[in-house]
């Protein structure tokens, strides 16, 4: 669903073959400032769907983490014609856990097959909340 700078990727195919656009906050040098997008993304991007995570309600606070990576993703998007209208926010779940194991990342993924999903892509607020190494495939 989502590629960054370093050529992470997450359902890219899965993601394209349902007809999803693929947006990414792209960051350098640990930069958390979107500074782009990866691929080519055409004007009034519409309805988007936000993924987010974090790992342990005892080291993260769920709601902070969960405001800061929205309002990341909402900041990247709405320069486009891009609004948030769902969202998929796994808590507890480590990020090298499968996107099929996590609640949150799972439902997103059984959404992509439905066409009345009412978004028509994918956006994350940081992607190392998302996936690590071997996730990404």
């Amino acid at each position: 669903m989502v590629a960054t700078a370093d050529g992470a990727l997450a359902g890219v195919g899965e993601a394209a073959a349902q007809g999803v656009r693929v947006l990414a906050l792209v960051e350098l040098a640990g930069d958390p400032a979107p500074v782009g997008l990866v691929g080519e993304v055409e004007e009034g991007i519409g309805p988007v769907a936000f993924y987010g995570r974090c790992s342990t309600e005892d080291n993260q606070d769920p709601e902070t983490s969960h405001g800061w990576q929205l309002g990341n993703a909402s900041k990247f998007v709405g320069p486009l014609g891009g609004e948030v209208v769902a969202e998929f926010f796994d808590v507890g779940q480590s990020r090298s856990v499968p996107w099929e194991r996590r609640a949150e990342a799972s439902r997103l993924l059984a959404a992509l097959k439905q066409l009345d999903r009412g978004w028509n892509a994918v956006v994350v607020g940081e992607g190392t909340r998302c996936w690590s190494g071997t996730s990404s495939r």
